[in-house]
Parts: C-alpha cells; sequence; structure tokens
C-alpha cells in the first residue's frame, strides 16, 4: 500500500493505482523513489502534478521560487519511507495549506489530487518495471 498524505489524509487514487503493482518492499523502495522525484520536480517547477504553474506571490521576494524559501516543505514532502512493501509521503503541518489553498491563499499543489497525472502513473510504472526486470 502506498500513502501520501496531506495533513494525514491518505491520496486515494495513487494508493488505488499503485497498491496492485507493488506488493513488495524493493517495489515500494522503487516507488518511493520516484515519487519523491516526482513531487520534487513541482517545487522545482512551480508547478503542480498536472503540469499547470503555481499561481505567483502576491509580493514577489528574494530566497527562491514560491514554496522553496527555506526548503523545509521540499525536503519534507520529498521524504519517503518504506516499510515492507508501504511508503509513505507526507508533509509538514503546514503543506496541506499549502496544498488545498486557503480563503486568503491559493492552492499551490504539489501531490496529486483526485487522479495519477498520466506523467506520474507512467513514471511510476517504469520504475516498478525497472524494479521487476532488475534493471534498477
Amino acid at each position: 500500500m502506498i500513502h501520501i498524505t496531506e495533513s494525514g489524509e491518505p491520496i486515494e487514487a495513487f494508493a488505488d493505482t499503485i497498491e496492485a503493482r507493488a506488493s513488495d518492499s524493493a517495489l515500494a523502495a522503487a516507488v518511493a523513489a520516484v515519487a519523491a522525484e516526482l513531487v520534487a520536480d513541482t517545487f522545482e517547477s512551480s508547478r503542480d502534478p498536472d503540469g499547470r504553474p503555481w499561481a505567483p506571490l502576491k509580493r514577489p521576494r528574494a530566497g527562491g521560487p514560491v514554496l522553496v524559501r527555506t526548503r523545509a516543505l521540499r525536503d519534507a514532502a520529498t521524504s519517503a519511507q518504506v516499510s515492507g512493501a508501504e511508503v509513505e509521503l507526507v508533509s509538514t503541518a503546514y503543506g496541506g495549506f499549502h496544498q488545498g489553498g486557503t480563503k486568503r491563499m491559493p492552492a499551490r499543489p504539489f501531490f496529486p489530487g483526485d487522479s495519477l497525472p498520466t506523467t506520474w502513473e507512467q513514471a511510476i510504472g517504469r520504475a516498478l518495471d525497472r524494479a521487476l526486470t532488475g534493471d534498477a
């Protein structure tokens, strides 16, 4: 089972898509590595998992792109933990505010929403295929 959480809530699309294919720790480790890379890509590109640009800051600041001033959120969101056949990616306590937005702040998602983007599904599928064939 793969768990990607935003404030403790699993994103079911990801879990449902991957659960059937990731049945042991080697496969889970492959999924964890590629999922962490995919999340890191969202921060580097300032785009959500579907490729849409994040809303710019109302008051631009020096110190890096949106959501990367201290790197704490990015580092937490890209730290995959593997336990047996389970993988978990969890953001910081405030990550859910950025993921879903608030009345005063636009959403800037870094985890997939209700459906897994095709690019993520393909990347994870390739990683699983490499792990299954030993081409890791």
